[in-house]
C-alpha cells in the first residue's frame, strides 16, 4: 500500500514539473521585415515622399525586383532526455503557425439571395435565374479551401504557410478566406473525407528538432507579391498552443486563432504593397486603377 502511494505521489510530482516546465519555458517569437540589396523597396525608401515608418515596396517593377524579406528569430520549445532517466523524452515543443493577414480583402464571393419570395412577377423572375457561377471572378481571384475541404471563390484574406514534411517538397502558401478556416492540426481520414486534411502548420512539433532558438530567413531569401491585392498585410507568427495538450489537471485550453490568450508566444510584422487601401466598387471587369501587384 505504501509503495503503491509513493508510485502514484511520482507519477504526479513528474506529472506536475513537466506541467510546470512546459508553462515556465521562455516561448518566443519575433518577425522582422526587411528590404534586399537593390530592391525596388530599398530604391523606394531613400525618396523622401514614400512612407517611411512602415516597409514599403510600390508594386509597379518590371523587372521582378518588387521583393520583401522577412526574418524569423523564434523558440518553439526543446525536446531533451530526462536526466535521470535517458530512455524518457521530455518535450515543451508546439507548433509554430505563420500567417499573412489582409484585412482590406473582401473575404468570400456572397452567396445569392435565395430568400426572395414570389408575391410580384419581377420577383418570381428573380429567383428563377441560376445563381451565378462559382469560380473566381477579377474581385474574387481565388478558390479557398474551407474547414470541411470544400472551396468557394474568394478574395483571402488569410494566406497560411504550409511547409512540406519531407525536406524536398515545396513550401505552399494557402489562401483561405479568414481565420475561421485555419485548421490547427492534421485531420485524419475518415468515411467522408477518404484521405483526411492536412493542417495549416509552418513547422509542426514532430517536424521541429526540438534545439530551442531558430532563425531563419522566410523562403531563404524574398517573397515576391505578384497578384497579390495592394494595401497594408501583416505576417502572423504564432507559437501555440499555450498550455501542454497532455496534461489533465487543469484541463488544456484549445488553441482559438482568435484569441491570443490561447497562443504560448507571437508577433506581428506589417508591410505596405502599393497602396494603403484597395478600392472594392471597381467594376470587376475593367477596375480603372490596379487592385493587384504587378
Amino acid at each position: 500500500m505504501y509503495k503503491s502511494s509513493s508510485l502514484f505521489l511520482a507519477g504526479c510530482l513528474a506529472l506536475a514539473w513537466s506541467n510546470s516546465h512546459a508553462a515556465d519555458y521562455p516561448y518566443s517569437m519575433k518577425i522582422t521585415v526587411n528590404k534586399p540589396k537593390g530592391s525596388v523597396a530599398e530604391a523606394a525608401a531613400k525618396n523622401k515622399s514614400n512612407p517611411s515608418t512602415i516597409p514599403f515596396t510600390p508594386c509597379n517593377d518590371d523587372v521582378d525586383q518588387d521583393v520583401l524579406g522577412f526574418q524569423l528569430d523564434f523558440d518553439a520549445g526543446t525536446r531533451t532526455r530526462d536526466k535521470k532517466d535517458p530512455s524518457l523524452i521530455v518535450s515543451t515543443l508546439r507548433n509554430v503557425y505563420l500567417i499573412f493577414y489582409n484585412p482590406s480583402a473582401l473575404g468570400a464571393k456572397p452567396i445569392p439571395d435565395t430568400s426572395l419570395t414570389q408575391g410580384t412577377a419581377e420577383n418570381a423572375e428573380l429567383t428563377d435565374q441560376p445563381p451565378p457561377e462559382p469560380y473566381p471572378t477579377p474581385l474574387y481571384p481565388e478558390l479557398c479551401e474551407k474547414t470541411d475541404g470544400t472551396y468557394v471563390a474568394c478574395d483571402p484574406k488569410v494566406w497560411v504557410l504550409v511547409r512540406p514534411a519531407v525536406s524536398f517538397g515545396i513550401m505552399a502558401m494557402e489562401p483561405l478566406v479568414d481565420i475561421t478556416d485555419i485548421r490547427p492540426l492534421d485531420i485524419p481520414p475518415s468515411p467522408t473525407l477518404p484521405l483526411g486534411l492536412h493542417g495549416h502548420i509552418y513547422l509542426s512539433t514532430d517536424e521541429n528538432l526540438g534545439t530551442g532558438k531558430i532563425s531563419e530567413l522566410l523562403l531563404r531569401s524574398y517573397m515576391r507579391f505578384d497578384e497579390l491585392k495592394k494595401g497594408i498585410w501583416a505576417l502572423v507568427g504564432i507559437i501555440a498552443p499555450k498550455d501542454d495538450p497532455a496534461q489533465t489537471d487543469p484541463a488544456p485550453v484549445p488553441l482559438n486563432f482568435a484569441d491570443p490568450t490561447t497562443w504560448a508566444a507571437w508577433d506581428a510584422a506589417t508591410f505596405l504593397l502599393g497602396a494603403p487601401w484597395t478600392h472594392p466598387s471597381q467594376t470587376e471587369a475593367k477596375p480603372a486603377i490596379s487592385l493587384i501587384c504587378k
